[in-house]
């Protein structure tokens, strides 16, 4: 609000009117629109105004009034940076000190509305010089210098927080890289023990694979050797059943052969004279012996043929022990 009040900004009208003697057409039209322009300038048309000061510079293009004049309606709008370009290109052409000294001071205006503190001190010193009563320049210097000074220090502050900022980022990307080769590390480990694991996985695996395959491999070789023995067995038993069979049909055979002879014998001796009562004969007793005889041995091949497969024992055993009766 103090910068703007002590802004200066001058209209040139009537200083370049003394210049001139004979007015051209060129000068009245120049003249014209500068008179408009100036209005509506008055009015605070400060955009309307820059189109007739426009005008003005197009109908005499080396109309320095018309330039300051712009100049002026530009900085009005805002537009500093383009407002400035006008002041500066005055400064740099022949002008009293008075003209020269206002497009100093407008120069350093539109430069401190930029913030570009340190030119528009240069400016202000200019102004100073060519016209040491301007109030206005010398205040808005002052004003310039302490904003330049609080720049100064806010740069300071902010390099000096910057400075924080920088080293507490550096330690916090320090902090992150020690973090991140950690994690790193961490996941090397994770990684190689997890290949591990994997590996400890398939060798068990493997190994449960094969455990199964050998215990499948003994049950097949037990069965077959239960079916084996099982077959063995029943073999043993059919062929011990065979045997007893036949052992069966032959003792048959020799008991009905030995019945028949004893039967011959019976009928031929009771063709002969009878003999004493309770007497035998030599031949009787030879022939009963005899009969005895085979019959034991038929006992005992007997008592040896089939076996009770619980307690080893012959079926027979109750007859093993045979008396001869005589």
């Amino acid at each position: 609000m103090i910068l703007e009040k002590f802004i200066k900004s001058a209209l040139l009208v009537t200083a370049f009117s003394l210049f001139t003697v004979a007015p051209s057409l060129a000068d009245e039209v120049e003249h014209n629109h500068l008179e408009k322009g100036n209005q509506l300038y008055e009015q605070q048309k400060y955009e309307d105004a820059e189109i007739e000061y426009r005008k003005a510079k197009e109908a005499k293009h080396e109309s320095q009034m018309a330039k300051f004049n712009i100049g002026d309606a530009l900085y009005k709008q805002g537009q500093y940076k383009e407002a400035g370009q006008f002041f500066e290109e005055l400064t740099k052409e022949n002008l009293d000190d008075e003209t020269k000294a206002s497009a100093y001071h407008n120069l350093g205006n539109s430069l401190l509305k930029q913030q570009q503190y340190n030119t528009s001190i240069d400016a202000y010193k200019n102004a100073l010089k060519l016209n040491p009563d301007d109030n206005e320049a010398r205040y808005n210097l002052e004003y310039a210098k302490a904003k330049l000074k609080e720049q100064q220090q806010q740069q300071q502050n902010q390099n000096k927080d910057q400075n924080k900022q920088d080293q507490k980022d550096k330690q916090d990307q320090q902090n992150k890289d020690k973090q991140d080769q950690k994690d790193k590390q961490d996941q090397q480990n994770k990684d190689k023990q997890d290949q591990k694991d994997k590996q400890d996985q398939q060798n068990k695996d493997k190994q449960d694979q094969k455990d199964k395959q050998d215990q499948q491999n003994k049950d097949k070789q037990n069965k077959d050797e239960q079916n084996k023995d099982q077959k063995d067995q029943q073999n043993k038993d059919k062929q011990d059943q065979q045997n007893k069979e036949n052992q069966d049909q032959k003792d048959k055979q020799d008991q009905q052969q030995q019945n028949q002879q004893q039967q011959g014998q019976q009928n031929k001796d009771q063709k002969k004279p009878e003999r004493k009562q309770n007497e035998i004969s030599k031949q009787d007793a030879e022939r009963m012996l005899k009969a005895l005889e085979n019959e034991e041995k038929v006992l005992q091949k007997r008592m040896k043929i089939p076996k009770n497969k619980k307690d080893g024992k012959s079926k027979r055993g109750a007859e093993g022990n045979i008396e001869k009766k005589w």
